[in-house]
């Protein structure tokens, strides 16, 4: 088993926010955490597949998000941080497992 973790700092512009995986072949995600620096910060968090579909979709989202509902992936994942309240640090993790 090889796991895969995407693992970022960033800082939205304007409230937003985006970056893309690498290529990922027959894996799974685990883990899905996105944490804003101060804990009253609102944002959305959306992931989308390269068929440009929205595969995950965390909405009003304050402080920070962690879902461990695992889903399959294959191929490059668009992540995004939208409509953040506050332009400021962010902790950006994701966990794939190759199957």
């Amino acid at each position: 088993m090889l796991i895969h973790e995407y693992n970022e700092s960033p800082t939205p512009a304007s409230g937003y926010w985006g970056d893309s995986t690498g290529k990922l072949l027959g894996s799974l995600c685990n883990q899905v955490y996105v944490k804003s620096t101060t804990s009253s910060t609102v944002f959305d968090v959306v992931i989308t597949n390269d068929s440009g579909n929205v595969v995950r979709h965390y909405t009003d989202v304050v402080g920070q998000v962690n879902d461990l509902t695992p889903f399959p992936t294959k191929g490059v994942y668009a992540i995004e941080i939208d409509n953040a309240t506050v332009d400021e640090a962010f902790e950006v993790y994701i966990c794939f497992r190759e199957n």
